[in-house]
């Protein structure tokens, strides 16, 4: 799969939160909900700092890894 950067003008975070997640364990990670603006109405997530972007399932969790980094 190719990996797309991202620019800052190209996104928004919309909203921040600290949580577990599956990949986190034992630790809280903060996970960012990201909107892209070529996609509108498409959710992704963001797990901590790596800059990888997840699709998200019908909960807003992380599905999948998308091809956008951050």
């Amino acid at each position: 799969m190719p990996h797309v950067k991202l620019d800052p003008s190209e996104y928004f975070v919309k909203t921040t939160l600290t949580a577990y997640t599956k990949n986190s364990g034992r630790n809280k990670v903060t996970i960012k909900q990201v909107f892209i603006h070529a996609f509108p109405g498409v959710e992704y997530v963001q797990e901590g700092s790596w800059p990888q972007l997840y699709t998200t399932d019908e909960h807003g969790n992380p599905k999948a890894p998308s091809c956008f980094r951050i």
